[in-house]
């Protein structure tokens, strides 16, 4: 019976384990995503962390993408002008930001504002 008591606490714990290894490769490759749309009328330039990764037509939209929930350094810029600095708010939340001149918009699904 102790074999048995033993054997079971051994198999419970190696599935704490593997569970454990296995949330966190999940958590690692997790990303949030959220769209920004240039509705200034103007070129735009968005930057993440001082990279450029996308540039918008009048109009147009792109999709931001990070790998984790960290503070990162959002900005635009409207043909040419100076970067401009925005916060999107809660990455889990945000779906787009809406860039203007007067600055990003960003909401959730729901429209609500994450910013």
């Amino acid at each position: 019976m102790e074999s048995s008591a033993m054997d079971r606490r051994f198999a419970a714990n190696a599935m704490l384990i593997a569970a454990f290894f296995c949330s966190r490769a999940f958590a690692q490759e997790a990303t949030y995503a959220f769209k920004v749309e240039n509705t200034s009328g103007k070129t735009a330039m968005v930057t993440l962390d001082g990279r450029q990764v996308c540039a918008m037509a009048a109009g147009e939209s792109c999709t931001i993408t990070v790998k984790d929930t960290n503070r990162h350094a959002y900005a635009f810029s409207l043909a040419g002008g100076g970067m401009i600095g925005f916060d999107p708010g809660n990455l889990e939340m945000t779906d787009i930001c809406k860039i203007d001149a007067r600055g990003a918009h960003c909401t959730d699904p729901a429209g609500s504002p994450t910013n």
